[in-house]
């Protein structure tokens, strides 16, 4: 999001390229769109190295309103649209169970079938 306030702070055209280049990429490669995982993304895993983290965070249509408002394309629309399923995705697969695993340290009690993270800094 940080190159699309870039964007919109200075109206550079190199900035907006990198930014709708991050937005495709993120969209298209580091989020899953079909199987157990739909909705969900891996940052640096679906086709790079990485843990097997898989995050709603990824996917969120957050990352593409400012591509999808100032252009319209219809692909990062269908994405958006896709990541409507995370929730439901993360009822079969524990998002987290590599990250941050129930048996490993640090010690996590959980209450609830799955566990989200929200980039907070747990104490």
């Amino acid at each position: 999001m940080w190159l699309w306030y870039s964007f919109l702070r200075t109206g550079r055209a190199d900035i907006f390229r990198m930014a709708e280049a991050m937005t495709r990429h993120t969209g298209e490669v580091d989020t899953y769109h079909i199987g157990r995982f739909a909705g969900l993304g891996s940052r640096h895993n679906v086709r790079h190295w990485g843990d097997g983290a898989k995050e709603a965070r990824i996917g969120q249509a957050a990352l593409r309103r400012f591509y999808y408002y100032l252009t319209t394309d219809e692909r990062v629309g269908d994405l958006m649209h896709e990541s409507l399923q995370a929730d439901a995705s993360t009822v079969g697969v524990d998002p987290l169970r590599v990250a941050e695993p129930v048996s490993g340290y640090p010690k996590v009690i959980r209450r609830e079938p799955v566990s989200a993270r929200t980039g907070c800094i747990r104490r």
